[in-house]
């Protein structure tokens, strides 16, 4: 379980700069989807590893406590 603390207005901008990032590039590869040259399993695997990026981004801003 994640406890969470109070953001910093950098930290929020930061964020608000992932979620952005992160729609735009979600918005390109749904695109692609539809491209029939475009390798399908490369994009898949692109995308997974863009939603891992994106998670990994939040998480070093935003620095969950973890706890057990």
């Amino acid at each position: 379980m994640s406890e969470y603390r109070e953001l910093t207005a950098n930290e929020k901008v930061a964020l608000h700069m992932i979620r952005e990032l992160e729609e735009s590039l979600g918005s390109l590869l749904n695109t692609l989807r539809t491209v029939p040259e475009v390798d399908q399993r490369n994009l898949a695997v692109a995308r997974t590893h863009f939603e891992d990026g994106c998670m990994r981004a939040v998480r070093a801003v935003t620095r969950p406590i973890t706890t057990l």
